[in-house]
């Protein structure tokens, strides 16, 4: 059994990891932003609907990346989550 499945049935909403808050937060910016690192790395390996993945290219242009959120957004205050630090944090 799946580690995104429980006695058959599937998440019902991975859509909602593209929903921003009023802070323009998405869920893993907050992730990283209050230390919950085991959920980012779930929120990153999770097995999403093609239909709502999209094509991103990394700040320096060189990576591209398929994920359902970019993980380049910046909130309302223009910061960003520095995600190559925070990999590192997770040995990916």
């Amino acid at each position: 059994m799946s580690t995104f499945q429980s006695a058959g049935t599937q998440q019902k909403y991975p859509a909602l990891v593209q929903v921003q808050t009023v802070e323009k937060w998405l869920p893993s910016h907050a992730c990283c932003m209050q230390g919950h690192f085991n959920v980012l790395e779930l929120l990153l390996k999770y097995p999403y609907p093609p239909h709502i993945m999209q094509k991103y290219v990394d700040r320096t242009g060189n990576y591209d990346y398929e994920l359902p959120f970019d993980i380049n957004s910046k909130d309302v205050s223009g910061n960003e989550v520095d995600f190559q630090f925070e990999m590192k944090k997770l040995n990916c």
